[in-house]
């Protein structure tokens, strides 16, 4: 299935490259292919945790069930990784305009005009 999802966007991206006149519309085009796909990644990873966090309360039913076969560590670790792919997109964005400095004005810029 995401075989088929990588092969669909690769079709799109060389349309898109094909469709374009200029090097500027094949930034843009690009541009928006690369944005699409960071938002289908995020949705993804939300599903995916939401997925491991069902997961998650099963595998504690089955520790309730039997601890002998299931060691407990088992279902915190499947809830604390579908936390974590459920928040990853807000997390990518936070970290990225700290390090990046996005949302204000760079340091670089600010130390510049000083001169």
């Amino acid at each position: 299935m995401m075989i088929g999802i990588l092969k669909k966007s690769l079709l799109v991206l060389c349309f898109n490259l094909i469709q374009a006149q200029t090097i500027t519309e094949i930034a843009i085009s690009s541009k928006q292919d690369v944005i699409n796909v960071y938002k289908m990644m995020g949705a993804l990873a939300f599903i995916c945790g939401l997925c491991f966090m069902v997961v998650s309360i099963f595998k504690f039913k089955q520790f309730k069930d039997n601890p002998q076969q299931t060691t407990v560590g088992t279902p915190i670790m499947l809830f604390f990784i579908g936390v974590l792919l459920v928040y990853m997109p807000s997390l990518e964005d936070a970290s990225r305009d700290t390090l990046f400095n996005e949302a204000g004005e760079s340091s670089f810029n600010k130390i510049n005009t000083l001169s």
